[in-house]
């Protein structure tokens, strides 16, 4: 929710209001809707991956959110996913999910040991089991992650495997 109070970016979900409801112990986060679904729901619809173009344009938006998250705020997304890109009904896009999100310091990017995210897209470095010895570094794993989320979004797969993750699920 801190997080969200500070950003305030073109591609970036808007957050409206905070309800905190003291009667049933809940906060209701009041956000722009996005009538457009999300990139991992035309993923799935999609059967070899999604149109290069459209891809380019939606990944230059990501970019330029990420952007704005890791250098004028030091916010890493940390989970950073089809899933949590959402288009409007225009088609623009939107990052969304800030639940895994992390402040860091502009002159460290060191970020807490803990896992988080979701696995298929995380670095290299998110898996170290001996992780009091390896920094985690903030726009790097958001770079990672990215990168993932384009090869994803084009080839309906992940960098390291052949088969369509999305039939997996089934």
């Amino acid at each position: 929710m801190e997080v969200l109070t500070k950003l305030s970016h073109k591609n970036i979900i808007a957050l409206r209001e905070i309800i905190d409801d003291q009667s049933s112990k809940k906060v209701y986060l009041v956000m722009v809707i996005c009538e457009g679904g999300t990139l991992e729901e035309k993923l799935e619809a999609s059967e070899n991956g999604l149109d290069e173009s459209l891809v380019k344009k939606w990944f230059q938006s990501l970019l330029s959110a990420l952007h704005y998250c890791l250098k004028v705020h030091q916010i890493s997304h940390r989970d950073i996913k089809p899933e949590n890109i959402m288009l409007d009904e225009k088609g623009e896009v939107f990052l969304t999910d800030f639940g895994c999100s992390e402040f860091f310091s502009p002159n460290n990017e060191d970020l807490s040991k803990a896992t988080k995210g979701t696995y298929l897209f995380m670095a290299p470095e998110m898996y170290e089991t001996n992780k009091d010895k390896k920094q985690i570094w903030g726009s790097h794993i958001d770079i990672w992650a990215s990168g993932v989320t384009l090869f994803n979004l084009l080839t309906k797969r992940h960098p390291w495997e052949n088969k369509n993750v999305y039939a997996l699920r089934e």
